[in-house]
């Protein structure tokens, strides 16, 4: 999930069943991945302003450097987003899709994990 009104309108239509729900959430290692995505991935689209700031850490020429830009979009994209859903739904969880990208969790949920 990437709109956060979608997916707490999606959570409380949700609710009706009482059934247990994980919001998935994939965080983005490189605008390329981002980018694969929002075009090729039917249902998928990633919000323009999240490809954008993805677009600009791609131009940084050092790979140590790019990663920690990734991941700073990341959690400026997710920690409110993570935040919002626990406060305000009755979501069961949130199952992070980091495929390779482990490093992005605990900054994400902190010692809670």
């Amino acid at each position: 999930m990437f709109d956060i009104d979608l997916t707490k309108e999606f959570l409380k239509e949700m609710e009706i069943y009482n059934c247990p729900t994980l919001v998935g959430i994939f965080p983005l290692k490189s605008f390329g991945i981002a980018d694969f995505f929002d075009k090729f991935i039917p249902g998928v689209s990633i919000p323009k302003d999240l490809l954008a700031s993805m677009k600009k850490c791609k131009d940084e020429p050092d790979k140590e450097k790019r990663k920690v830009l990734y991941d700073e979009v990341n959690l400026d994209f997710y920690m409110p987003f993570i935040r919002e859903i626990r406060k305000t739904t009755k979501a069961t969880g949130i199952h992070v899709m980091a495929v390779l990208y482990e490093r992005i969790f605990e900054p994400l949920f902190g010692e809670d994990l």
